[in-house]
């Protein structure tokens, strides 16, 4: 039987309807007092606070006001019995309640004594039980009796006093008697776990009792006994579950004695004999039978017999009367004390399926519990929601109900928002969702029809890789050793260097990308460097190439926390790598593409700013959070920055403005060249990066922006194996042959084994045999060219860059041949934005 009822607690807060209301709001100027015997720092001489709590009861007992809560946690052990005698008022009652929703608090028993106007909200008590007198307006809801006996006994004249919604085990009974008046004893459940020959209701000489919606499983005796000239007192609603009489014991269901008899209504109650008990014994005569006793008496309206069978509800653990019986819509709801919901706070509702045959139109049930319409989920997995696209969520909610309502499935998805979802009868419930930032989120679904609700919470995890920007450093440098292990050598030729990231990188982020600035420095022969993921084998793809003697840059972004880099030339080569950033599952910010827009170009007068070199050794600094395409509360960009013009061989560094120059660079180049390259650099503070000319003389600088990250919304990066897509020399994507002059060629922009909605694609993109100077611009297939540049070229120079565009029609991105020759195109797909 414990077992039993302690699986309904459960079941009824999985309802979240709970079976221990939220404690009592203090009026202004009641405020709460703690009670928390585990809590170190309590003390009974104290204040009462949350930090510093009353150790017992009984101290908080003594000095609390009206209006206040004392609210108390469960942990705290049992006292001796609790006596209290201050009062609250009626607008401003005095409630002790428990600290946790799930459990009550315990005493080993209550004595209220010439008090009024208390609550006692999921109060367990013991043996010594719990003594009402000379008391006004008091109210126990949702108890329970711990131990062989615990009665509760109003007394002395009581008035107004409430007993609800509690659970009665062993030889526990509620007495009434002593002049008490108004007494309501209303959606208990009195189970006996020993047999005791004391009635459970008890009402002796008391005037207005009402015993209403009760279900009561008698022992020996009567389950309801009235007598010692009460008047006035109410049996309605209830179902007794009386016993096959024995030897041992002679049981019967409701006793009214001769002089209590005149006054005493009972009506509505259901009987559920096992054997030939008497239904009633009333003024000294017993009856088996409800018709003789209508006859007889003139009492018993409504009143039924016969077994009375339970079942286990969907949603709830505990047991209720299954679809059509007798006590479902039946009940007088006009009854004196009749409760709006269950024992498990289960609201009234109309069955459906069941013919109305009370009073009062109010449905309800006969007994302690409700029968409702009793939604629940199942679901494909409970523990999470599926990951769609880089920061979707879906799911879908298979919700079952006893009856075909409708009802609404609303959903909190932990991040501020909630959304509705009607539904009707027991559909999948699909539900869906895109999250402004990655991350793991509490999600709670919650059904509510036919005045019930049912909810279950969910673990939302968005698995789209974001950007997290660094203050760019050195991570590999052959020359010094840096990222090698202190070892000093090039790479030899056709040979691979690793580089190990992992140590470098935050732990536990799972890092899937990074983003590396590749220097390629002083190569004995021509040739390139392919950089890839260890753990896959070498593809067929360059990431830059290079002359001998030619000191070439180029960014790239890489899957994986371990890189390889192979020398594809007849000599060993120097290798610089430093890292931007990188990219994590669930974190970091998301991409915003940008039509290619130009911030800067020094050798134009513009009203921002003159004409003007940036002077050797110099820096000059460029405003991008809220410029152009930029949205200001951008966190990086993604720049393509051209050298132009330079008189001395040097480097540019792009760095957060505000901060020291780092020990890196993103592009370097020679005298007289012009030399492209991208860059993601972050923003600093106040919205500006930093361009430094690391050579001997000024030097023109022209930035692209393509693209930028922001904490809210943004596309998702998904790396993949670098597979070229374009090839112009072998017809690789598109016809053989070179670009002509100011025409353009398109490569296909996605994996075909994506799954996800590409946006936008990122390629390692080089320019091979050009016949004159020029530019190459890539841009979405069908959409209007920009007025930008993702590299700039010479002739019979090869020149790669990174470049990101969004993808056009046929998920295509266009490239277009900004000169007066023909040129030849090669690309490289390394991931996507989604």
């Amino acid at each position: 039987m414990q077992r039993a009822r302690v699986l309904s607690v459960a079941g009824a807060l999985a309802l979240g309807v709970g079976v221990l209301p939220a404690a009592a709001s203090a009026d202004s100027g009641g405020g709460t007092l703690y009670v928390n015997g585990q809590n170190q720092g309590c003390s009974d001489s104290g204040t009462g606070s949350a930090a510093a709590p009353y150790c017992t009861i009984q101290a908080a007992a003594d000095v609390v006001t009206p209006g206040q809560t004392v609210l108390i946690d469960q942990q705290t052990p049992a006292p001796g019995v609790v006596h209290v005698t201050r009062s609250g008022t009626e607008s401003a009652p005095i409630t002790f309640t428990s600290a946790g929703s799930r459990q009550r608090f315990v005493v080993t028993g209550l004595t209220v004594t010439g008090a009024s106007h208390l609550r006692f909200q999921g109060m367990g008590w013991g043996d010594d039980g719990v003594t009402v007198s000379g008391a006004d307006d008091i109210g126990v809801d949702h108890g329970e009796t711990y131990g062989e006996a615990g009665q509760i006994h109003v007394t002395d004249g009581s008035a107004q006093v409430r007993v609800t919604r509690s659970w009665f085990t062993s030889r526990a009974q509620v007495v009434v008697d002593k002049g008490s008046t108004g007494t309501v004893v209303s959606g208990n459940d009195i189970e006996p776990f020993m047999t005791t020959d004391s009635p459970f209701v008890s009402v002796n000489g008391a005037t207005g009792t009402a015993v209403t919606g009760n279900t009561l499983h008698t022992g020996c005796g009567s389950a309801v006994d009235v007598s010692g000239r009460s008047t006035g007192t109410t049996i309605e609603n209830n179902v007794l579950k009386v016993p096959t009489p024995s030897s041992r014991c002679a049981a019967n269901g409701i006793q009214v004695a001769e002089d209590s008899a005149a006054t005493t209504k009972s009506a509505y109650n259901l009987f559920n004999p096992i054997g030939s008990a008497p239904l009633y014994l009333w003024a000294g005569v017993s009856y088996r039978d409800l018709l003789a006793f209508r006859a007889a008496t003139g009492q018993g309206d409504h009143d039924l017999a016969g077994p009375q069978d339970t079942k286990q509800q969907l949603c709830q653990t505990h047991m209720t009367p299954p679809e059509g019986s007798p006590v479902i819509d039946s009940a007088d709801s006009t009854a004196p004390g009749a409760l709006p919901t269950d024992i498990y706070d289960t609201p009234r509702a109309d069955d459906p399926t069941v013919p109305d045959s009370g009073a009062g139109g109010g449905h309800y049930d006969r007994g302690a519990v409700e029968v409702g319409v009793c939604p629940f989920f199942h679901t494909e997995d409970p523990n999470r929601t599926l990951a769609v696209g880089a920061r979707g969520v879906r799911s879908f909610l298979y919700l079952e109900q006893n009856w075909d309502l409708p009802g609404t499935v609303t959903v909190d998805w932990g991040d501020g928002t909630t959304t509705a979802y009607p539904f009707h009868g027991t559909p999948e419930v699909p539900i869906a969702h895109t999250y402004d930032r990655p991350g793991t989120y509490r999600t709670t679904a919650t059904a509510s029809v036919g005045g019930m609700t049912w909810s279950s919470t969910y673990t939302s995890t968005t698995t789209g890789a974001q950007y997290k920007a660094i203050t760019p450093t050195r991570v590999l440098d052959t020359r010094n050793g840096t990222g090698t292990g202190g070892r000093i050598a090039s790479i030899p030729a056709r040979g691979v260097q690793r580089l190990d990231l992992s140590k470098l990188l935050p732990e536990g982020v799972g890092v899937n990308a990074t983003v590396l600035n590749i220097t390629a420095v002083n190569p004995g022969a021509a040739g390139f460097i392919t950089a890839y993921e260890s753990s896959r084998p070498r593809p067929l793809a360059s990431t830059l190439n290079f002359t001998r003697g030619a000191v070439v840059a180029n960014l790239a972004t890489l899957g994986g926390e371990w890189i390889d880099f192979y020398n594809g030339s007849d000599a060993p080569v120097d290798l610089v790598v430093d890292l931007a950033g990188y990219y994590q599952p669930s974190a970091g910010d998301g991409y915003h593409p940008a039509t290619p827009t130009r911030l800067l170009d020094t050798r134009l007068t513009t009203a921002a700013r003159p004409a003007q070199k940036v002077p050797a050794h110099g820096s000059t600094t460029l405003k991008v959070a809220g410029a152009g395409p930029v949205a200001g509360d951008a966190t990086a960009v993604m720049l393509n920055v051209t050298e132009a013009g330079a008189a001395a061989p040097g480097f540019v560094t792009a760095y957060p403005a505000g901060i020291d120059r780092p020990t890196a660079s993103n592009l370097n180049f020679t005298a007289g060249a012009v030399v492209p390259n991208s860059t993601v650099v972050p923003v600093g503070a106040d919205g500006s990066v930093t361009l430094y000319n690391g050579s001997s003389a000024p030097l023109d600088l022209v930035v692209d922006v393509q693209g930028y990250y922001s904490p809210t919304g943004g596309l998702a990066f998904r790396p993949v194996t670098p597979t070229r897509v374009l090839d112009t020399r072998d017809g690789t994507g598109s016809a053989r042959g070179p670009v002509a002059p100011f025409t353009s060629t398109s490569a296909y922009g996605n994996d075909v084994n994506n799954p996800y909605d590409t946006k936008a694609a990122v390629f390692n993109t080089t320019v091979t045999r050009p016949a004159a100077f020029g530019f190459l611009t890539a841009y979405p297939a069908g959409a209007a060219r920009p007025t930008a540049s993702n590299l700039n070229f010479a002739p019979n120079q090869t020149v790669a860059a990174m470049t990101v565009s969004g993808l056009g029609s046929g998920s295509k991105v266009s490239f277009y041949d900004g000169s007066y020759g023909q040129v030849d195109v090669v690309a490289d797909l390394t991931g996507f934005f989604y």
